[in-house]
């Protein structure tokens, strides 16, 4: 009985130890392969969440460079439609005051006897081109109009600078055409206008001299 009790103990170690051995890890680099691997899983899922980082970043970089362009050809097309507004408006005041000037050409010019008085008609012609963009440069802003209600009159006026430049300007030559006649009968019209002319320059009469 003893033998046998012992043989079957013995039988039981075995077939444990055999349990317990199916249980035991094999390879003992097992644990460190897998921490490993996780680690490596681990540094990809980080480098790819960077790069979705970066490229929302340049994304949202490149949607801020549009918008910047965008208003900034916005801005230059207003200065441009200014730059139009202001071309139109001297070309149209140079035409006004030629022909208050009596239609006078750059061929008539030469046609003077004086140098000194033809350069400084070519210098008025140029100041006069100059004058409207001043002018359109010197008046106020939309906002700056509607703010302030009372200014209504003058700015009706000043939408036609041309008209009422004409009109002072016919006015203040047929007076002095005839006080010059008295004082210079022997000059001829033309030049007596050049003269008239110049004094209007700088007249108080002028509207450009009252800005």
């Amino acid at each position: 009985m003893r033998k046998e009790a012992k043989k079957q103990t013995e039988q039981d170690k075995q077939r444990q130890a055999k349990e317990d051995s199916q249980w035991h890890d094999p390879d003992p680099t097992a644990a460190k392969k897998a921490q490993k691997k996780l680690e490596e899983e681990e540094k990809k899922e980080q480098l790819l969440k960077n790069k979705l980082e970066k490229q929302q970043l340049l994304e949202q970089e490149e949607k801020e460079i549009q918008a910047a362009k965008i208003k900034k050809s916005t801005q230059t097309g207003k200065k441009a439609k200014q730059y139009d507004a202001a071309e139109a408006q001297k070309k149209a005041l140079l035409k006004s005051m030629q022909k208050m000037m009596g239609g006078m050409s750059v061929e008539e010019e030469k046609k003077t006897t004086d140098v000194n008085d033809i350069e400084e008609i070519k210098n008025d012609i140029e100041e006069v081109k100059q004058e409207p963009i001043e002018m359109i440069k010197q008046q106020p802003s939309k906002q700056q109009m509607n703010a302030d209600n009372s200014d209504d009159d003058d700015d009706q006026k000043d939408k036609h600078p041309e008209k009422r430049m004409k009109a002072a300007f016919q006015k203040f030559e047929e007076e002095r055409l005839k006080e010059l006649r008295e004082d210079y009968p022997t000059l001829k019209m033309q030049q007596l206008k050049e003269k008239v002319w110049k004094e209007w320059k700088k007249s108080p009469l002028n509207p450009m001299n009252q800005q």
